[in-house]
């Protein structure tokens, strides 16, 4: 059984030590490749880690790793010492990326950054039909800039495959650069959150959703000023209102100098606010568990936006309607007569009493948010992400290509007499898999697929599973157990289907049983000790904030030095 991973090198000119979209955004996709065994990925830092806040949840993968340059050589990238500065320029990314991909040992190459990418193209041109551009600084075709317009006119003609974040931005980027002359390639690679932990259908819907919660940055355009205004409003109405928020990413606005000591005056000083500062993402997703509604209201400067937020996709991966604004995508995905729109001032007050007080109205927007977060997790953003990846990986994937396919009957035997086959093992189900055992003869895997070649295959007389066949069955359970280790629940079919019924008559059906057995175990632990895992993270961030907020008081900082000194005295 020869086997091969697909390797990927992952950059963003991005700081991970930022807790916003952007960083989750090259967290996510770090995650969503990792998500398949078959795929290795080296995610390349364009700043110093200082906190793992972000890339925490990419620690959970065994087939990733996370290189520092400013922490550590990087031999492979011909980088002997560490790298000086509080970050790399987009240039400097470039020759670094392009070193990386002269090794030879990638097989594509995924950049979030427009100048990154094109640096990277300029410096070495081998990597053209293995790069993924992810544009960024393209809002629509009237605000972009005429450098930009050069950088997107040289990437496509230079045949790099660029990305962009929803289906109505990228048909607007393409309308651009064909107005340029060009006939660019350009694919949609939607934000997507995590798979859920929890079954959705059975999250806890309140009889009055008092409890609201914003995890975020505290930027001008998301209304942070407003946002609390307009609860501390309605708190005045229905005075058990709660607001819940994490995040500790302010950026300064020339045109609103006080904005940030006014975010954090209301956020310190608003019965009924609590701010728990920056948190880990599953800290944050226990937050939002333990809340009813999430905000992701903005200003109205943004209502032509293109763009998907990423916040409605969380909120609603966990079973949590949003108060979002009514934009063309939004209107789109959730319907216009989604109840929890807000524009105006008063639109925002109104949807937080809504919410409280209409327990129809509450059900009917976490239908509608949880629905349109299911197509947009890890799982379902891998199945449609992997024959681009499989396209950047170019010449050595061809034979994988699924142009032929085969059907399976349960008696035993390929309907169709063909020489071979070419499997994603994401949709292979048990009895199907037995088969190929039974009947493999040269089998190959590159990434997430098989390929067997019958030609080289064994007569029906000694159809029973031989190495090569239990090889297969074997990498089968390896991924069903990297599944299990990183507590993932998939929305498109898994590699083996766990409960699928064990075709009689084989040699190693108790093994297989037992194997079962062993998956099932292992995942209801793994699940019990996430949980409990991110319970106790939410509780530790909680208890932080409260003792941060009563050493700030007075009395306070009198009872801290009591304890201390009883402490002292105990010694």
């Amino acid at each position: 059984m020869i086997e091969k991973n697909i390797r990927v090198l992952v950059y963003g000119h991005i700081n991970v030590n930022v807790l916003d979209g952007s960083s989750f955004f090259l967290a996510a996709v770090t995650s969503m490749l990792a998500s398949d065994p078959g795929i290795e990925v080296d995610l390349l830092l364009s700043n110093p880690l200082r906190r793992r806040d972000v890339i925490s949840e990419v620690l959970h993968y065994p087939n990733v790793r996370v290189l520092d340059p400013f922490a550590d050589g990087l031999p492979q990238m011909g980088l002997a010492g560490q790298l000086d500065g509080a970050g790399m320029t987009e240039l400097e990314a470039g020759e670094l990326l392009g070193r990386a991909w002269r090794t030879g040992s990638y097989d594509a190459v995924v950049v979030r950054n427009t100048e990154s990418a094109l640096a990277l193209s300029h410096a070495e041109p081998s990597v053209r039909p293995h790069l993924l551009a992810y544009v960024t600084g393209f809002v629509d075709s009237a605000g972009a800039s005429a450098q930009l317009a050069m950088d997107l006119v040289s990437l496509t003609r230079q045949g790099v495959l660029l990305c962009s974040q929803t289906d109505e931005m990228r048909e607007e980027l393409s309308a651009f650069l064909r107005g340029h002359g060009e006939d660019p390639r350009i694919v949609t690679l939607y934000p997507m959150v995590p798979d859920s932990p929890i079954k959705v259908a059975s999250a806890a819907r309140p009889e009055a959703a008092s409890r609201f919660v914003y995890t975020g940055k505290f930027f001008r355009d998301w209304n942070p000023v407003q946002m609390i205004a307009g609860f501390r409003e309605a708190r005045l109405v229905e005075g058990g209102l709660e607001l819940h928020v994490a995040g500790d990413h302010f950026r300064p606005d020339p045109e609103y100098s006080t904005l940030i000591p006014e975010v954090r005056y209301l956020l310190k000083n608003s019965e009924g606010v609590s701010w728990y500062g920056g948190v880990s993402r599953d800290s944050a997703r226990a937050i939002i568990l333990a809340s009813h509604v999430g905000i992701s209201w903005r200003s109205g400067r943004l209502s032509e936006s293109l763009e998907l937020s990423t916040k409605v996709l969380e909120y609603g991966a966990l079973g949590r309607p949003s108060i979002v604004n009514p934009t063309e995508m939004h209107r789109k995905l959730l319907g216009d007569d989604y109840p929890f729109f807000a524009e105006s001032m008063s639109d925002f007050v109104g949807a937080l009493l809504l919410a409280n007080r209409d327990v129809d109205a509450y059900q009917e927007a976490s239908a509608r948010t949880a629905s349109l977060a299911a197509d947009f997790t890890y799982s379902a953003a891998a199945e449609r992400f992997t024959p681009v990846l499989m396209d950047l990986v170019g010449e050595k994937a061809r034979p994988y290509a699924l142009e032929t396919s085969l059907s399976f009957s349960r008696n035993g035997s390929p309907q169709d007499p063909v020489a071979s086959f070419v499997a994603d093992l994401r949709h292979v189900t048990a009895g199907e898999l037995f088969e190929m055992a039974h009947r493999s003869g040269e089998v190959q895997r590159l990434g997430p697929y098989v390929r067997i070649d019958w030609s080289a295959g064994i007569s029906e007389s000694e159809a029973q599973p031989g190495a090569i066949g239990l090889g297969l069955l074997d990498l089968a359970f390896e991924r069903a157990a990297h599944r299990s280790a990183i507590d993932r629940v998939p929305a498109v079919l898994p590699a083996l289907h766990v409960d699928d019924p064990v075709p009689s008559g084989s040699r190693d059906a108790d093994k297989v049983r037992d194997l079962k057995r062993s998956v099932k175990s292992l995942e209801a632990e793994v699940a019990g000790l996430r949980k409990k895992l991110t319970h106790a993270q939410a509780q530790r961030d909680i208890a932080a904030q409260r003792l941060k907020a009563l050493r700030k008081s007075r009395l306070g900082s009198l009872q801290v030095r009591l304890w201390k000194a009883r402490a002292k005295r105990k010694r």
